[in-house]
């Protein structure tokens, strides 16, 4: 008798229930991997495959994710600190549904009143100066914008960043970022630039010169395992760039707007940038957005240059209604006072943690709600994503540096949720400090044996199948 093929279940997703059955689950879990490893990648399907767990994005609802079956995982990475106000608030998804029974993508040729509205409102937020706006959809666009904006308003080519710097995947962000392993293979780097320490000004008054157009920085660096920039640090590259009239850019994607626990990055030192770049929380963690804020002298450079900076979805109505509602719950509903509040609950108890945990934990580094664990061993990292993702909590460690864990929950977690995280951190901290060397040997030993099992398993299948 011939068996009956199970339905494509990729092909029907919105006619699936919001929970299903473990049968339902793991096909769906099995379709998903297939198509990953044969049109989009294969190093995150393999992840997948070798923990065999159900990680796989069903539904999100405020801090938690959920899988197809109903098992759930407080999210503290959030894609680089995107979900400040966690998974699909609700004023954030009002706002865009309304959007959508009105105008959902533009015409580019008329103007939109809610693109106008953000820019407004953006303008109003930003640091004292700064109140042009340009939208884009990734913090990669906004940084390419920025430095286009300022090659053409200084008519320099120089373009200067730093080393563990991150300002995105293109080739003129890479150029301007110091990871080797993300820059590899994509050389030559754009002209003119060139890549110096952080936190070093004399490297800055070598390296930014006459010809420099603009000197890239975060003020909280997020590759470099949450190093903060010392306010001594950044007077000094305010006061240098001035004096050789080079644009200073601050890359705020990922620790502005509340997540290193002020508004800005940059708000503790008092230096403003004549040119700042915003994204990831701007979006509310619903649709893609990001922007360039800056100051008139920017702007003067661009007169002769209507839509300089353009994109076809940069600015539509939809993007700019989440983070219009997105920047009005932060101000308006006290959510960036509790990413303030669970930031300072967070430093102080990562500084008990150090102190009672000294086999484990080593040191930890970021500000507000952007921090790095930083191990005792670099091969405790992914011991720690992993105890902490059995307690159902996700947390990452850095692949290039693999000794710091990243750790940004969202700012609106309840009292509950935030003691949630903690307490899973810390029963992992917990459990590495009984570890000896050997038993760590041993645990990455065993998962890289497990591996390559599931390696030869799914190559001897694809080989069966004729692949």
């Amino acid at each position: 008798m011939q068996s009956v093929a199970k339905p494509d279940l990729l092909s029907q997703l919105y006619e699936l229930p919001d929970k299903l059955s473990p049968e339902q689950a793991k096909q769906l879990m099995e379709e998903t991997l297939r198509a990953y490893e044969d049109h989009i990648d294969r190093f995150l399907p393999l992840y997948v495959r070798v923990l065999g767990e159900e990680m796989l994005e069903w539904r999100a609802e405020g801090a938690w994710l959920y899988s197809p079956t109903g098992e759930r995982w407080m999210d503290c990475l959030g894609a680089g600190g995107v979900f400040g106000l966690g998974f699909r608030h609700p004023k954030v998804v009002e706002a865009v549904k309304k959007q959508i029974d009105r105008v959902g993508l533009s015409s580019r040729l008329f103007i939109n009143p809610v693109t106008a509205a953000l820019a407004k409102k953006l303008a109003g937020l930003a640091p004292e100066g700064l109140d042009q706006v340009f939208f884009a959809n990734s913090g990669t666009e906004s940084l390419e914008a920025a430095l286009k904006l300022a090659r053409l308003a200084s008519g320099k080519p120089g373009i200067v960043g730093t080393y563990y710097g991150y300002h995105g995947m293109s080739i003129a962000t890479l150029s301007i970022s110091g990871l080797e392993a993300w820059r590899k293979g994509t050389e030559p780097a754009v002209g003119g630039s060139a890549v110096i320490g952080f936190n070093d000004i004399e490297q800055v008054r070598k390296a930014v010169t006459k010809d420099t157009a603009a000197l890239v920085l975060e003020p909280v660096q997020w590759a470099s395992g949450c190093e903060v920039a010392t306010t001594e640090y950044l007077k000094a590259v305010r006061e240098h760039c001035d004096k050789v009239g080079a644009f200073l850019i601050f890359d705020e994607v990922q620790c502005g707007l509340g997540r290193a626990g002020t508004l800005w990055g940059c708000t503790p030192s008092g230096v403003i940038p004549d040119i700042l770049c915003v994204g990831k929380i701007l979006s509310g963690g619903i649709m893609p957005i990001a922007a360039v804020v800056y100051n008139a002298k920017v702007r003067y450079g661009e007169r002769d240059r209507p839509q300089f900076n353009n994109s076809s979805y940069g600015g539509n109505p939809m993007s700019c209604a989440a983070g219009l509602a997105a920047l009005n719950v932060m101000t308006d509903d006290g959510v960036l006072d509790r990413a303030i509040e669970l930031g300072n609950k967070l430093g102080a108890i990562l500084d008990e943690w150090v102190k009672k945990y000294p086999k484990a934990l080593k040191s930890h580094r970021g500000a507000g709600l952007m921090r790095c664990l930083e191990m005792k061993q670099p091969s405790m990292g992914s011991v720690m994503q992993d105890y902490a993702r059995k307690r159902h909590v996700i947390v990452a460690s850095m692949m290039h540096m693999p000794q710091f864990v990243r750790v940004s929950p969202p700012f609106t977690a309840s009292d509950e949720e935030f003691d949630f995280f903690l307490k899973a951190v810390e029963e992992s901290l917990e459990e590495i400090s009984r570890m000896s060397l050997m038993d760590l040997m041993r645990y990455n030993n065993d998962f890289g044996k497990h591996a390559q099992q599931v390696m030869m398993q799914l190559a001897q299948d694809r080989a069966a199948e004729g692949h």
